[in-house]
């Protein structure tokens, strides 16, 4: 495809670079994950960097901010969050966070809400972090995995502004 010809034309139409989330799996997938925040007693959030690469920063600290759970990220995570927000608890690795870290994410929580996780050796403390599936909720970039449970075709740029107005005014659930 290099050589093949495009008009300069082309070039004053910005690429698209989200895909729109299929509405009955985003239902599904906001419905689930209202229904174990509301349930939950102490549920904690990482967040990891992968936020960055997919240009969703700001939607996650709106998200934290309106929250306000015991926040933590893995030590790649780090640039995400601002470290001076009362709801920052630290970073999370496994074996080696800092003490108390590993107990209030692993064993004192209820609920761990991960955002786009970037499961390496550092992020994840030489694969020591042990967080149990039943109490995991994944938010990746293409999909929800809540508890084992995947809802495929949710994209996490695509259902932003979705997600956000649902969780700050859930009276509006349907």
């Amino acid at each position: 495809m290099v050589h093949k010809q495009e008009p300069a034309s082309a070039l004053s139409t910005p690429l698209s670079l989200t895909r729109p989330s299929e509405k009955e799996a985003e239902d599904r997938a906001i419905n689930a994950v209202l229904n174990s925040i509301y349930e939950s007693k102490n549920p904690v959030i990482l967040v990891d960097s992968l936020i960055l690469q997919f240009g969703l920063r700001p939607l996650v600290r709106s998200l934290l901010d309106e929250l306000q759970f015991p926040t933590f990220c893995p030590f790649m995570g780090k640039s995400v969050i601002e470290e001076t927000k009362p709801y920052f608890h630290g970073t999370y690795n496994g074996k080696f966070s800092y003490p108390g870290i590993q107990e209030a994410v692993e064993e004192d929580s209820d609920l761990v809400i991960h955002f786009v996780p970037l499961p390496t050796d550092m992020n994840t403390g030489g694969f020591s972090a042990n967080i149990e599936p039943r109490k995991l909720l994944l938010v990746e970039e293409t999909r929800v995995i809540l508890r084992g449970e995947a809802f495929e075709g949710v994209y996490l740029a695509s259902c932003q502004p979705t997600a956000l107005h649902v969780i700050t005014f859930p009276n509006m659930l349907t």
